[in-house]
């Protein structure tokens, strides 16, 4: 175990024992000071280096393809280093202010031991973490691509800047913050037990995901395509942050989140679902638009509800559906505050559904389709100013007014009242007149309103 120093430029293997001051090539254990200004080829696999220095130097980093530089202790390295091989380090890696990575070199993090980027320069290898041990970062650290394999990841409070794909395929994380400046790259994070701590996708990024993705926050500028299941799982503040676009074929779930802090959503073309284990209750701090996609409020399992409540904020679906469309006795809740929304339509999701309720307190609701009520309580003691206003063919059905102690005014003509609407309540709770401004309020004719959603 000795320590071998770069004397001149050349192979690192078999034939190069000149490379060295020893006239040997490093062997199992020794300690590699190659911090001169010399280039390097490593070109056969290394054999378990106690340590690998290259601070200071200018001279190139080069591992031939299929080879690997492995190293049990520290890691050190600076000027260009490229690949197509492997540098597997079992200890501590550094990345030197003069560090440049090529974008075909391969980091292997196989150990336990700290991450550090001093790099002035950005990217970095491919980066994968399959270990039996932890792996903390000490600053901010750019990479390519990031696949955690096994062992643990720790962010230990700094970002990962990754401008490549992202894959979950085993391990822990502790804490783990991707920011992702990639452009048309995925990411694959299918671990409840293991969520993101804060994904980021920053402006310019273009993602999607290629598997589900499990996230406890997320935020960024970027466009975020989500074709597979996408969860945000709060365990922190802060858990909505996201000004950028979001489109999909996919579902984005608001995952056993509260009301505290509450996210500021801008447009998502996405289908959301609004949904809890734990009985939460969350208030918008903001509007929520999800174009003509559908909103699905409900709990998880048996006797579990989930509460929205939009406050002063509007609402826009395609559809609303209360609780779980499965034969659970769950139930969906839904407060429309003072609001103005647009909702095509408005249905429960199964009639085993036991919970369901709809609080139209103050608000204001357009509506272009079937608003069945079936197994949906209409609650809440002052619908004040309460008003349901139906489009061309929109009707209302099936109210369940246990709890409702003012009518709600309901604008079109009274062919939007229809079945299960019993003549008392349609008398005492609901008062059916044609839209202001319309021609039946000036006397000509009735019929419906139209009403853009």
């Amino acid at each position: 175990m000795a320590v071998v120093t770069q004397i001149a430029s050349g192979a690192a293997v078999a034939d190069a024992a000149t490379v060295w001051d020893t006239g040997a090539v490093p062997a199992i254990g020794d300690t590699v000071d190659a911090t001169g200004n010399f280039d390097l080829t490593w070109d056969d696999d290394s054999n378990a280096l106690g340590a690998f220095y290259r601070q200071g130097s200018t001279g190139t980093l080069t591992i031939a393809n299929g080879k690997t530089l492995d190293i049990d202790g520290i890691c050190a390295l600076d000027g260009p280093v490229a690949g197509p091989g492997t540098v597997a380090v079992s200890g501590d890696f550094l990345k030197e202010i003069g560090a440049v990575f090529s974008a075909d070199l391969q980091l292997l993090l196989d150990g336990t031991g700290y991450i550090t980027d001093n790099s002035t320069a950005s990217g970095g290898a491919d980066t994968e973490i399959n270990t039996a041990g932890t792996v903390t970062q000490t600053t901010d650290f750019d990479t390519l691509d990031y696949t955690l394999t096994a062992g643990t990841f720790d962010a230990n409070g700094y970002t990962l800047n990754i401008s490549g794909n992202v894959l979950y395929s085993g391990g822990t994380v502790t804490e783990f913050n991707p920011n992702l400046i990639g452009t048309t790259k995925t990411i694959a994070w299918n671990s409840y037990g293991n969520p993101i701590t804060l994904l980021t996708i920053d402006s310019g990024a273009t993602i999607t995901t290629a598997a589900a993705v499990w996230t406890k926050a997320l935020a960024g500028t970027g466009a975020f395509t989500v074709n597979n299941p996408t969860y945000i799982y709060q365990e922190a503040s802060g858990w909505w942050n996201f000004t950028g676009m979001m489109t999909g074929a996919g579902a984005l779930y608001f995952n056993n989140v509260d009301a505290s802090p509450g996210p500021v959503p801008v447009d998502i073309d996405v289908k959301l679902y609004v949904q809890s284990s734990t009985n939460q209750s969350l208030t918008m701090g903001a509007g929520l638009n999800i174009g003509t996609r559908k909103l699905h409020v409900r709990g998880v399992g048996a006797a579990d509800t989930m509460t929205l409540n939009m406050g002063a904020n509007s609402l826009v679906a395609g559809q609303v559906e209360l609780g779980n469309a499965g034969a659970i006795a769950d139930g969906g809740i839904l407060n429309l505050g003072t609001g103005a929304h647009s909702i095509a339509s408005l249905a429960t999701g199964n009639a085993a559904n036991t919970l369901n309720a709809i609080d139209f307190d103050q608000s204001t609701a357009n509506c272009t389709g079937a608003m069945n009520l079936d197994n949906i309580q209409a609650t809440g003691a002052t619908p004040i100013n309460a008003r349901i206003v139906f489009g061309p063919g929109g009707v209302m059905s099936n109210i369940d007014d246990k709890g409702l102690t003012n009518p709600i005014a309901v604008w079109g003509d009274a062919s939007v009242l229809g079945a299960g609407m019993t003549d008392v309540q349609i008398a005492n709770y609901v008062n059916a007149q044609s839209y202001p401004g319309s021609l039946a309020m000036m006397g000509i004719g009735g019929g419906h309103v139209a009403v853009s959603v």
